[in-house]
């Protein structure tokens, strides 16, 4: 029994490097990068936002952070 190899050539399409211009335009990339914005807005509201501030027709007083509506 004989066994017949066949060699296949080099391939030429190696695979590119993936270049800058190429990862800017994933829309995974600018989803995670929206989020990420919007949780930030969240944090400096939390740290630097006012409170809001309820008073009741007597002394109750309710102080909510701001953040919380966000």
């Amino acid at each position: 029994m004989t066994v017949a190899a066949i060699s296949h050539e080099p391939s030429d399409a190696l695979p590119e490097k993936r270049q800058w211009q190429s990862r800017v335009l994933v829309p995974e990339m600018w989803a995670a990068l929206a989020i990420t914005m919007m949780w930030l807005a969240v944090l400096f509201d939390a740290v630097f936002g006012p409170d809001i501030v309820s008073i009741n027709a007597g002394t109750n007083m309710t102080t909510v952070p701001s953040a919380v509506l966000l």
